[in-house]
């Protein structure tokens, strides 16, 4: 397939494409970094917020429910963050 980019509108168009697709990319990923490095902090509004951030990651989660059993010593506020169910 050839994509004929002889006019100025279509390769502003493609550009344009280009740089959103990027930006998106870029924003998804970014997120995920400050997720992980909210997850290596052991306090609770860290992973707290490392869990809103990436949801579906499953360590951020068992990590507050540690939190919460080990150093907040409150186990019903601990088994909370592993019943969630991440959404899709």
């Amino acid at each position: 397939m050839e994509l004929i980019l002889n006019s100025g509108p279509r390769k502003r168009l493609v550009i344009g494409a280009g740089a959103l697709l990027c930006l998106i990319y870029v924003l998804l990923a970014g997120r995920l970094f400050v997720a992980s490095l909210f997850g290596e902090r052991a306090e609770l509004g860290s992973l707290q917020r490392a869990a809103r951030l990436d949801p579906s990651n499953a360590d951020y989660r068992n990590h507050l429910g540690r939190y919460y059993a080990l150093v907040a010593g409150d186990p019903s506020a601990a088994i909370e963050p592993y019943r969630i169910k991440p959404e899709h």
